[in-house]
Parts: structure tokens; C-alpha cells; sequence
């Protein structure tokens, strides 16, 4: 599979990634645009990541979650956007979406996931950090890669006041998912990026990713690392 996972899609919309994503997308010509994630305006947000891909040689079909598409497997790569993940997941399940584009990623079309299009891409979303405003009651994502992701990380950790601390640091929080599951967590730094091909996970862009596994120290991989393609700890 050829993954590629950005914390942010940024303002304006994938500026920081221009370079990542035309080199990822070389030879892929017609991309698919996923807005599931958008509880606002879903055409502006596709008007915005069309402009984009115009501007790196690309055309964009706007993939809606409303109606089942029957042009998928017309594209060259899908991209997932950002925004509520709960709403993106939720959506993805109510027609065949979910189950198309993980065949279709597992058959070799390349899948760039952007804040919650990388929470989807993971094991599971039960490491996302918006709230779950839909009434989700399934967790289970694509599973392209094998760990959870945490976007974001780590902004807005935890509320300062005076020089206290109120409320969960975000490692808190990822150490208290790891008492009752065993999924490994990978948080991406703003604007960090993760590009999985041949076997092999790297660590892109300016951020640095931090790897969180059950009962161990988490380590911090910087840009041009490889970081570890296993589901648990030992």
C-alpha cells in the first residue's frame, strides 16, 4: 500500500505539503476528494482542494458520502480531508464508501489522509480529539496502517493558568488508553507528515512524530526516520 498521512491540512489548504504531496502523486492524474469529514460547507471545502490540485497538475472529483459512487475505481488516489471524524466515520459506514476504499487502497491505490483522514486510516478513531457531536457508535477505521493515530499533537495540551496545570496533558490521556488497549499510538506533530510505501514508514515535513506503545517509554522519530510498522507492544 502507499499511504501517505499529514497531521494538518493547513491554510491554505495543503500549501505546506505541495512538494510531499506532487511527489506522492506522481502519476496520478485524476484524484478523488473525500469532504465526509466537513460539517459546514462541504462544495467550499472541494472548491478549495480542487484549486489546489489544479495548481500541482490534477484534476479532483469531489467524492460525496450522500450517494453511494460508482466512479471509484476511475481515480488515481483518494484523498480524505479533514474535520469532525466521528461525522467522517460515521458517514463512510451509511453507504459503501468504507468498504471500497479499503479495497481499493489494499489493491495499491495511493491514500493521502489528512488530521481525520489520518485518524481513519488507523486501527481505530478512539484517539481522535473532537467530539464525538454525531453519536458514533462504532470505532473501527480503515486499518491501512497498523497503530492509532493522534493528529494535533501535541497542541493545546492542557489549559495553563499561573503557572498551574488543569486537566489531562495529551500523554496523560494516551497513557489512559493504553490501560485498556494495546494498539500502539502515533502522534503527528504540526505540520508532520507520514509516508508509508514498500514496508516503510517515514517520517516527513518540518513536525516530528512520537510513538506511543503499551508498557514502553514513547520515542520521538524526526524527518527521514523510519518508524516502527507493528500493531502492539510486547
Amino acid at each position: 500500500m502507499r499511504i501517505l498521512l499529514l497531521s494538518t491540512g493547513g491554510r491554505p489548504l495543503f500549501r505546506h505539503a505541495r512538494d510531499e504531496l506532487r511527489e506522492f502523486l506522481v502519476g496520478c492524474h485524476h484524484v478523488g476528494f473525500v469532504t465526509a469529514a466537513s460539517i459546514h460547507d462541504e462544495a467550499a471545502y472541494f472548491a478549495r482542494a480542487e484549486a489546489f490540485f489544479q495548481k500541482i497538475g490534477k484534476t479532483a472529483a469531489h467524492v460525496r458520502w450522500q450517494r453511494p459512487p460508482r466512479y471509484l475505481g476511475n481515480l488515481h488516489a483518494i484523498v480524505v480531508g479533514g474535520g469532525n471524524t466521528f461525522a467522517l466515520l460515521d458517514r463512510l459506514y451509511h453507504n459503501t464508501l468504507f468498504a471500497d476504499i479499503q479495497m481499493l487502497v489494499r489493491n495499491g491505490m495511493p491514500y493521502v489522509g489528512a488530521s481525520a483522514g489520518a485518524n481513519v486510516a488507523g486501527l481505530t478513531i478512539r484517539t481522535t480529539n473532537d467530539w464525538n457531536v454525531v453519536g458514533m457508535m462504532g470505532f473501527s477505521a480503515l486499518g491501512l496502517v497498523p497503530w492509532n493515530i493522534n493528529p494535533h499533537y501535541p497542541m493545546t495540551p492542557s489549559q495553563q493558568h499561573g503557572g498551574t496545570q488543569f486537566g489531562e496533558t495529551r500523554d496523560e490521556r494516551i497513557a489512559e488508553f493504553h490501560r485498556v488497549n494495546r494498539s500502539s499510538v502515533v502522534g503527528l506533530e504540526e505540520p508532520a507528515m507520514i509516508r508509508v510505501e514498500g514496508g516503510v514508514a517515514t517520517v516527513l515535513g518540518e513536525g516530528r512524530v512520537r510513538f506511543f506503545a503499551r508498557g514502553m517509554p514513547p520515542i520521538w522519530f524526526s524527518p527521514g526516520d523510519r518508524i516502527p510498522l507493528r500493531r502492539r507492544a510486547h
